[in-house]
């Protein structure tokens, strides 16, 4: 074998040699490749978690709104009303929040002495009883002086007015003042949730 032979067989080793180095360079390449793609991947399931955290805030702002919604429940009062052995058989029983006590919850008194207040925020309150003593209606008042179809219908209102205001006076309890005045604060009673008794007993 001549020289130029020996370097041309020397030649191709070589580069039969360097081609493996290559093809193992561009593997590793490869696999950096799909590592980044990991990576991205990774990035990517951050992100969902994110959004998982964001649900969660969600989440809590509805839980707010039921504690929000819990600070609103109501209850009813009901319950009878007395002074001494007599009960009370009109007027009304009103309750004053102990927090806020410009606004007014009231229940009328029946006939047989009950009231009832369907819907009361819970908390407490100051409690009055209201009972106006009855008057004659305005003697000066003349339903004559009106049209006929309108007379007549004046004539029954004022007949039942005044059968209204007989019965009353025979059933007036009247009710001690410091148990009508609301600014004695004598009573004090506290609603819950749901249905409440509160049956109110003033001494003569």
């Amino acid at each position: 074998m001549n020289k130029h032979s020996s370097k041309t067989v020397l030649g191709a080793v070589g580069l039969l040699l360097a081609m493996p180095t290559v093809a193992w360079v561009s593997g590793c390449t490869g696999d950096k490749g799909k590592d980044s793609k990991k990576d991205s991947g990774a990035s990517m399931d951050k992100g969902k978690d994110s959004k998982n955290d964001s649900g969660a805030s969600t989440d809590k702002g509805k839980d707010s709104k039921n504690d929000s919604g819990a600070s609103a429940v109501k209850g009813k009062v009901s319950g009878k009303v007395k002074v001494g052995d007599k009960t009370v058989k009109f007027g009304q029983v009103i309750f004053n929040p102990v927090s806020d006590p410009n606004s007014i919850f009231a229940g009328q008194i029946e006939k047989d002495g009950t009231y009832r207040i369907l819907t009361t925020p819970t908390g407490k309150y100051y409690v009055t009883v209201a009972s106006a003593k009855p008057r004659e209606p305005n003697p000066g008042f003349d339903p004559s002086v009106r049209p006929t179809e309108k007379r007549d219908k004046m004539s029954k209102e004022i007949e039942a007015m005044k059968k209204e205001i007989k019965w009353k006076k025979e059933n007036y309890v009247p009710i001690p003042e410091d148990y009508s005045d609301p600014r004695k604060k004598n009573l004090v009673f506290e609603i819950k949730q749901g249905d409440n008794i509160f049956d109110i007993h003033i001494k003569e």
